[in-house]
């Protein structure tokens, strides 16, 4: 045993550690604001869908059904963006006001 504080593999230098965590969370940050940009595309083009199948089924050209899938399909969208953006929220108080400390060069930050 060569590690007598039970400290093996903790890095001596934290703020190399806020640094990789930092990094860490502003690439969680990243990869959810293109989901969150692809869901909202995704929920724009289903509510389309959803009302052109509506006018459709309101004439009677297509079923029901269709249109009523469309906005099942929609629904399943809203819920599954509410959740990224919740997670983005939540990535973004990561890495903004909950990083402290200091700089590369030693210097606190503000």
């Amino acid at each position: 045993m060569d590690d007598p504080d039970g400290r093996a593999g903790v890095d001596a230098d934290p703020r190399g550690e806020y640094a990789r965590r930092l990094e860490a969370s502003r690439a969680r940050a990243a990869t959810l604001t293109r989901r969150d940009d692809r869901l909202g595309n995704a929920r724009l083009v289903a509510f389309l869908v959803a009302v052109g199948l509506g006018g459709l089924a309101g004439r009677g050209d297509v079923g029901p059904a269709w249109a009523v899938a469309a906005l099942v399909g929609f629904a399943a969208l809203v819920v599954a963006h509410g959740r990224v953006l919740a997670g983005r929220r939540r990535a973004a108080g990561s890495t903004s006001g909950a990083w402290r400390g200091s700089t590369a060069d030693g210097r606190e930050r503000a």
